[in-house]
């Protein structure tokens, strides 16, 4: 009797374990960039400051396993990034397309948080470079 009473109590436990939605999977570490677009929602200056918002829709596309690009306020920049599964991720190159006039300050902040950035996080929702800071990015779905 006390061993069925037990094993009732068992397979409840597992169900109740397995059937539990709110029970957090932990972090999605890696996501596969290419052909993949991102909203910027905002930077954070470094690890204890707050999150300063974006104003604009800053976009940043990465179009295949090497080349990106990101529209700022007036300037659209071109580039080569790295991105490994172990989260490592950089910026190789950074080419202006064109000059046309000026950005923003905000604009030229995120550019060089962009730049600083030394590896990435996914959470399933949100994609965060990380470095000098942080950006956090919403993908775009279209």
């Amino acid at each position: 009797m006390l061993r069925k009473l037990l094993c009732v109590y068992l397979l409840m436990g597992m169900l109740f374990y397995a059937c539990d939605e709110d029970r957090d999977e932990g972090p999605v570490s890696h996501i596969d960039l290419s052909r993949s677009r991102w909203q910027v929602q905002g930077f954070v200056e470094s690890h204890d400051s707050e999150l300063l918002s974006s104003r604009s829709k800053y976009v940043l596309e990465f179009v295949n396993d090497s080349l990106f690009t990101i529209n700022l306020d007036a300037n659209r920049y071109f580039g080569i990034y790295e991105s490994e599964e172990n989260g490592y991720f950089k910026i190789r190159t950074l080419q202006k397309k064109e000059e046309i006039c000026c950005d923003s300050q905000y604009a030229n902040a995120l550019l060089q948080k962009i730049l600083e950035a030394g590896y990435h996080h996914y959470n399933g929702e949100t994609l965060t470079l990380n470095g000098n800071g942080e950006i956090h990015l919403g993908r775009v779905i279209e």
